[in-house]
């Protein structure tokens, strides 16, 4: 039995590669509260500042600790449009906050000071080998 409200995480963007009974059954004993929460907060803020965000792609129920946050448990989650294209990758946190990293894509759209946030961190993330490079493997 949940003690808090999917509506809201329904009604931002759907989710594809996870549900909160997958993240429920995937950290048993622990609260998923707080990564639900994360997960509706980024498809509010993301869907807010580009319109073409259409999806949450879950890229893992269980909660872990992170690759690159020392001390950080997180679940990895990326906002994708409608044809697939990523445009934000995220770390969602146990207490319902998240940090997003725009992709080249997310950024291309983005006007005004919204646009900058992220900076380097966000470009670093965007570099993946084989998706924009024409499947070379070069940065």
């Amino acid at each position: 039995m949940r003690a808090f409200s999917t509506t809201a995480a329904k009604a931002t963007l759907p989710w594809i590669g996870g549900s909160v009974r997958a993240l429920e059954e995937a950290n048993p004993g622990k609260s998923v509260e707080g990564v639900v929460k994360g997960l509706t907060a980024l498809a509010t803020s993301v869907k807010e500042k580009d319109p073409r965000a259409a999806v949450v792609e879950i890229q893992g129920t269980k909660i872990h600790d992170s690759h690159t946050e020392q001390g950080r448990r997180v679940v990895t989650a990326n906002v994708n449009t409608a044809q697939g294209t990523r445009l934000v990758s995220a770390h969602i946190y146990e207490d319902g906050t998240f940090k997003a990293m725009s992709s080249r894509a997310g950024k291309k759209r983005q006007d005004g000071p919204s646009s900058k946030e992220g900076g380097r961190e966000g470009e670093k993330a965007a570099k993946e080998p084989g998706k924009d490079d024409g499947g070379k493997g070069k940065e």
